[in-house]
């Protein structure tokens, strides 16, 4: 039953990499999902073995709330700002 959960929270988060509404972001957005998703896992488990999967749940909750665009959008919108910045 564990790893139903598991399997299905990463497949919201392969989901939510790519946003909402891109064809190529959400393709590429399952494959940064599934690895940040993998990473995020290793790193909770041996920091935290007990609550790794809270530290999950609110990583996907704090992505859906916060990055309507998925992780990829993170990164567009960072490099959008940092390249204003160094033009003016």
């Amino acid at each position: 039953m564990a790893q139903l959960v598991l399997t299905l929270a990463g497949g919201m988060l392969r989901g939510i990499g790519g946003g909402l509404g891109q064809s190529l972001g959400a393709l590429l957005g399952a494959f940064v999902g599934a690895i940040a998703y993998m990473v995020l896992e290793h790193l909770l488990a041996k920091a935290y073995p007990t609550a790794w999967q809270l530290g999950i749940g609110l990583t996907l909750i704090a992505v859906a709330l916060f990055a309507s665009n998925g992780i990829i959008g993170i990164f567009d919108s960072a490099g959008r700002r940092f390249g204003r910045g160094a033009a003016r």
